[in-house]
């Protein structure tokens, strides 16, 4: 916003969302069942997440091997893919259950993400995210640490970074434990208070006559 209003008169602070990651923490980080999963946690309906682009994705890896499926949030009865499982509408209560089978989670976003809600869960749930490097995604992501960033848009980049994680699963358990160790210490409700409200707050005590 700043850029674009050619800057602001006025001092910036930009506080990070959080959410209650309890649900999530109580999920253990062990081996996943096969066939592997990879995990679109987001609204795959909405063109702006990026389903398009992991279908893309998807059947370039499919090309080459066959021991995987995408879970995302679509409804059952459209056209059929044979690495699909679509989940239908999903509660949000339901959703621990399915980030504990997931091997990856993909947050192919194609537009600039003002946070990435998702990327955080999965990251408390210990899973490894490959995440589109646009907006918040690209600040709660970190490329190589906790997950994988690809170019918004970029299918055979996205196909390459799954079928790294895929093939890896020393490297999915260290991305993993270490997304989780960020979710905790950045994106608690706790966390965001200490680290961004209180001094917030203190520094419009400070300001008053």
């Amino acid at each position: 916003m700043a850029a674009a209003l050619g800057g602001l008169p006025v001092s910036v602070r930009i506080v990070p969302s959080f959410t209650d990651l309890d649900p999530f923490l109580e999920i253990p980080p062990g081996s996943v069942a096969e066939p592997l999963t990879v995990l679109m946690p987001g609204r795959a309906e909405d063109p702006v997440k990026g389903f398009a682009v992991l279908a893309e994705a998807a059947d370039r890896l499919w090309a080459r091997r066959q021991d995987f499926r995408v879970a995302a949030t679509l409804a059952p009865g459209g056209p059929g893919r044979p690495w699909l499982e679509p989940l239908g509408w999903v509660a949000h209560d339901q959703m621990p259950a399915l980030y504990a089978r997931a091997a990856v989670c993909a947050v192919p976003s194609v537009w600039e993400e003002p946070f990435g809600l998702v990327a955080v869960e999965a990251m408390a749930a210990g899973r490894p995210v490959v995440a589109s490097r646009t907006g918040g995604l690209a600040r709660i992501v970190a490329d190589g640490e906790t997950g994988l960033l690809t170019p918004p848009g970029d299918a055979a980049a996205l196909a390459d970074a799954l079928a790294r994680l895929l093939d890896d699963p020393a490297l999915r358990a260290r991305l993993g434990a270490a997304g989780r160790a960020r979710a905790l210490a950045e994106h608690t409700p706790a966390r965001i208070q200490k680290t961004h409200y209180r001094p917030l707050w203190d520094a419009l005590a400070g300001d008053r006559p």
